[in-house]
């Protein structure tokens, strides 16, 4: 399925601030709709764990949620809205690793000897196995180089979309939140505005619509 990028200049584009910080991304909390035509949107739900900021300096906390969390994530700590939404980015990342890369990365984990037990579907212990062993190396570069490396392997996927998904991953998924996008505005740019205009086969989470969208569930 085929999804037309959005024109730049189309109106209604997230703007940064005041904004939401979710706190709590992950697949669970994300709805995918399809339309008549076919074409895919993803919703963000659950908005329990959410803060507000109306500026960078603004400080919040973040919940943990294991599996999820960025690895510069302190339990109870205040943070600047800012970097809050830095973290938001990381799970991003990892919400796309896990939709389109994790069967891949679970082999190549494997392989390498970094997951103990190999994951099978259903099996809770090994995808615990496998949580804990992203959540160990995720606090390195590691992870993100793992990351890529599988990206380049995959077959269905077109040499366009691996351009795109390597830059969205490598600025989501750094250990160093400075090295991270400055915010879901930038993902987004990346994701709607390529090169060549040709659509995507992928549906991009448009987090940053967070402040202006009701989800009914």
């Amino acid at each position: 399925m085929h999804i037309q990028p959005l024109p730049s200049g189309a109106p209604n584009r997230p703007s940064l601030f005041p904004g939401i910080v979710h706190g709590d991304i992950k697949t669970d909390n994300v709805l995918v709709f399809e339309d008549e035509a076919g074409n895919l949107t993803a919703k963000v739900i659950d908005f329990g764990y959410s803060c507000f900021g109306t500026c960078p300096s603004s400080m919040v906390t973040v919940p943990r949620t294991k599996g999820w969390y960025a690895p510069e994530h302190e339990p109870g700590k205040l943070v600047e809205w800012a970097d809050a939404q830095k973290m938001d980015l990381f799970s991003f990342g990892l919400v796309v690793c896990r939709l389109l890369l994790w069967e891949e990365l679970t082999s190549a984990a494997t392989s390498k000897g970094l997951l103990l037990l190999p994951v099978g579907e259903g099996d809770n212990n090994s995808a615990a196995n496998l949580d804990s062993m992203v959540d160990e190396l995720k606090r390195t570069v590691q992870f993100l180089e793992l990351t890529l490396q599988v990206l380049d392997t995959l077959s269905n996927v077109t040499g366009h979309e691996k351009k795109i998904l390597r830059t969205v991953l490598s600025l989501t998924l750094d250990p160093n939140p400075s090295l991270r996008a400055t915010s879901f505005s930038e993902i987004i740019s990346i994701m709607d505005n390529t090169p060549d205009r040709r659509p995507l086969s992928f549906q991009p989470v448009h987090i940053d619509k967070l402040c202006e969208e009701v989800v009914e569930v």
